[in-house]
């Protein structure tokens, strides 16, 4: 139901396509994997212990998958975990979950797309009861950067950077394709908690899709994206 991966830096040399199936959850701890081919990565849920931090390589196309069936509903792992997925293209249709961590998506030569079947990702601040207290942490960032193609987030993705309700501030999502063109169709998150601030949304790009920044603007004030926006149009 669950895979489990360490601290070990593992390597899969001479398969054109390898697969990493649970459905559950993948827990990850500080480690890498790394694939000379392709890499599916099927789960109900994608998460990472407190502070671990891991790295997906693949030479080709690395996909994100949620299984048709999933056991139960796969608990997150701990909070301020750093994730990096790398391959030549990426394709995200599952959910990956790190409270207030850090993620990187980077596609080298293709494009990097999200939701074309249903993609969330969960950067979102957490709550943690000490005694009689409870603390809040902030939201989280999430980096999405294509060297050379484009960012698409379709219908069905959603990103959250935002924080409980009860405090914290959001965090930050950055979009860089200095070579291709960036399209939000999806939803992201950034309201802030009790005290806190809103998010943050930075975006290098050649191209906007429709050529305008009124819709992303619009996205942007629907998702509470309020403390700081930075744009490069190439």
């Amino acid at each position: 139901e669950e895979i489990t991966l360490g601290a070990h830096a593992v390597r899969l040399e001479g398969f054109a396509d390898a697969r990493l199936t649970a459905s559950s959850r993948i827990l990850l701890g500080s480690g890498s994997l790394q694939a000379s081919g392709d890499l599916m990565l099927s789960s109900g849920l994608l998460t990472a212990r407190s502070a671990a931090k891991y790295q997906f390589i693949s030479s080709g196309l690395l996909q994100v998958k949620r299984p048709e069936a999933v056991t139960g509903q796969p608990k997150f792992g701990g909070f301020g975990a750093d994730v990096t997925l790398q391959a030549a293209s990426m394709r995200v249709n599952g959910d990956i979950t790190l409270a207030s961590g850090k993620l990187t998506l980077h596609a080298l030569t293709g494009d990097l797309v999200l939701g074309d079947s249903g993609a969330s990702l969960d950067l979102g601040g957490t709550s943690t009861t000490f005694a009689d207290a409870i603390r809040y942490t902030s939201g989280g960032s999430v980096n999405l950067l294509a060297d050379l193609g484009s960012v698409r987030l379709e219908a069905n993705s959603t990103i959250s950077v935002a924080a409980r309700m009860g405090g914290g501030n959001a965090g930050t999502i950055h979009v860089k394709t200095p070579e291709g063109g960036f399209g939000l169709q999806g939803a992201i998150r950034g309201g802030a908690g009790a005290k806190g601030v809103g998010g943050i949304f930075t975006l290098d790009t050649e191209l906007i899709a429709g050529g305008s920044l009124a819709s992303l603007d619009a996205i942007l004030n629907e998702g509470d994206f309020d403390q700081a926006r930075s744009y490069r149009i190439r």
